[in-house]
């Protein structure tokens, strides 16, 4: 659905990994690029080059990674409303989140990307970082310890 949208929309379409779509993606887009699979530093540049990270799952996948890592970096991630990476998008903030599983509302999702300013240092980030990772860990770790909570 990416690579037919981004060519529609005249989008250079990028693709870190590789798999059994592979070549629906070339029919779909001849210009994508599908890089294979990368190391985590590589996967890691192309990250930070992208405009945005599109995500364009039709499954509702409990809290993917990916587009909590894209947030956490500052990426905007384009996803649908359906999709559970919908919950930490806020749409024209951090991202832009679309209506229907269709090739035309993913294209106008990305055509509507390319026109905003996205703030990626903006306090709806800040409950994805590292930092306030670890320190939510710790207070349930010490909220079990304390409350003398088996942890077995």
């Amino acid at each position: 659905m990416f690579a037919q949208a981004a060519l529609e929309v005249n989008v250079p379409a990028v693709f870190v990994g590789d798999g059994a779509e592979a070549d629906a993606i070339r029919r779909a887009n001849p210009d994508a690029r599908i890089l294979g699979w990368q190391s985590p530093a590589e996967v890691a540049k192309w990250m930070r080059q992208a405009r945005a990270l599109v995500f364009p799952s039709l499954w509702y996948e409990g809290q993917p990674l990916v587009p909590l890592e894209a947030l956490a970096q500052g990426i905007p991630v384009v996803c649908g409303d359906w999709s559970a990476a919908a919950e930490k998008v806020v749409n024209d903030l951090t991202g832009i989140v679309y209506k229907e599983p269709t090739v035309q509302s993913l294209s106008g999702a990305i055509l509507r990307c390319q026109k905003l300013n996205f703030d990626p240092k903006g306090d709806t980030l800040h409950d994805l970082s590292p930092d306030v990772h670890l320190a939510r860990l710790v207070r349930i770790y010490n909220k079990l310890l304390n409350d003398g909570v088996d942890l077995v």
